[in-house]
């Protein structure tokens, strides 16, 4: 487990120095069994240590001092037993073209196919409406932006976690320059 905490504490650093959310928003966790490490509610993802890293049963309701999005990474897990991580941020152009648009595609773009098919759902933050919304695409996408709120992007390891989140707030900063540019 302490090899999986410093990776969680390493994308802490790199989620936090892209600007894919301030320092206190968004939270990261890794599956390991029937076990889920998770960053404590209220952590600054880019001073994480030991300390703010909770481990949590998948399959017991409550789990004390953990993010607040802990059902949604729950629900995710338990829909796919293939997920092994998630990373949730606040990536500010990739919400702000999701509430200017109805859907988001970037398949012009050279690598838009990193990202693969992108949803945009709905629900309250840390709620079993959001876990449910999330819970029903889970399984045909990689990533989700929940729309006015953050993106959960999930995969086989953080890594490609980081990648999905990071290339999907690049093409969306992409997107909405090119879009504003054309109407001047």
């Amino acid at each position: 487990m302490e090899n999986l905490k410093k990776e969680i504490i390493k994308f802490g650093k790199k989620v936090v120095g892209e600007g894919l959310c301030t320092s206190f928003f968004g939270n990261i966790s890794v599956r390991t069994n029937n076990k889920i490490l998770i960053t404590a509610t209220g952590t600054m993802l880019d001073e994480l240590d030991d300390s703010k890293i909770i481990v949590c049963d998948l399959n017991e309701d409550k789990c004390e001092n953990a993010s607040s999005e802990l059902i949604v990474h729950k629900n995710i897990y338990l829909k796919n037993d293939n997920i092994k991580a998630i990373l949730h941020t606040h990536s500010f152009y990739s919400v702000l073209m999701a509430s200017l648009e109805e859907e988001l595609s970037f398949d012009e773009y050279e690598f838009g196919e990193i990202i693969g098919e992108i949803k945009i759902v709905e629900g309250k933050s840390g709620s079993m409406k959001l876990a449910e919304n999330i819970g029903k695409v889970v399984t045909s996408t990689n990533i989700v932006v929940v729309r006015n709120h953050g993106v959960f992007g999930w995969g086989n390891n953080l890594a490609e976690c980081f990648i999905r989140v990071s290339a999907l707030e690049f093409y969306s900063k992409m997107k909405f320059y090119k879009k504003l540019i054309s109407q001047l």
